[in-house]
């Protein structure tokens, strides 16, 4: 594997989505505690809280308002269950999260990021399928990047099994089938998003797609090889890629509040 595949980029433009920079896109300027922890609640009427954990940064975090949702007369806000798959790779790596069927594709993204394991580092495009019938890779419209804060979940996915694909990294071309599995009621209760299930860890950034993430497992698990010293110095140490927390993720959206997936 030559190591120039391996070097660090970034995306012009882009920014690693950590739970607390979500934290500081979508809530409004309410804060609450001390530099200990940091409470943000949403502005316009909606029942979720977003409380995370904040040291050092909690002076320097400024939050801001989340976009104007549209709403159509009659809408009616429900519950979307959603199984987001990374193509291509085997075992498969994949998510089950609850989000509101009104959030825009933009906040959408920034879920995805967190949920999945990604950085934000690099571009990312929404390609709506074609409702039952599958991808449609080479028929469906990529949304633009200045309409997703216009767009609504729900009015790109309608139906249970109707989907679409999130493409991260243009380099490494990671495809994620997002697949609407559940339309349910919304409980006045409920916090989103909120991670029902999933399976192994997300790839390495920059570690070349689909192929140069097979042979970044191969070169990892041989001690021998000659490759093995410089990836692991690359990726910083070992690197599990079973490890799946969907009680950490939660945690790291709403903070202490998050009960034990078991009860």
């Amino acid at each position: 594997m030559a190591a120039r595949r391996l070097r660090p980029r970034r995306d012009a433009g882009s920014r690693r989505a950590t739970p607390e920079g979500i934290v500081g896109r979508l809530a409004t300027e309410t804060i609450r505690g001390g530099a200990d922890r940091l409470e943000v609640e949403y502005k316009d009427g909606y029942e979720e809280v977003i409380a995370m954990k904040s040291h050092s940064h909690a002076s320097r975090l400024r939050p801001t308002p989340m976009p104007a949702r549209r709403r159509d007369v009659g809408h009616r806000m429900m519950a979307y269950e959603l199984k987001v798959t990374l193509q291509g790779v085997r075992p498969p790596v994949w998510r089950r999260v609850r989000v509101r069927s009104d959030m825009t594709l933009e906040d959408l993204h920034r879920v995805l990021q967190v949920v999945m394991g990604w950085s934000d580092s690099h571009m990312h495009a929404f390609r709506p399928g074609i409702g039952r019938r599958g991808l449609g890779r080479v028929s469906a419209p990529t949304v633009e990047r200045d309409q997703e804060h216009r767009t609504r979940l729900d009015e790109v996915l309608r139906r249970p099994l109707d989907r679409m694909v999130y493409e991260y990294d243009f380099g490494d071309r990671w495809e994620h089938d997002v697949l609407l599995e559940k339309v349910v009621d919304h409980p006045a209760e409920a916090r989103y998003p909120w991670v029902l299930a999933g399976a192994r860890a997300c790839p390495p950034e920059d570690v070349g797609g689909v192929g140069g993430y097979a042979r970044f497992l191969q070169v990892m698990r041989d001690p021998g090889h000659p490759e093995h010293e410089e990836l692991v110095e690359w990726q910083g140490g070992s690197f599990d890629p079973t490890v799946f927390d969907a009680q950490a993720l939660n945690g790291a959206f709403h903070g202490r509040w998050a009960p034990s997936l078991d009860g």
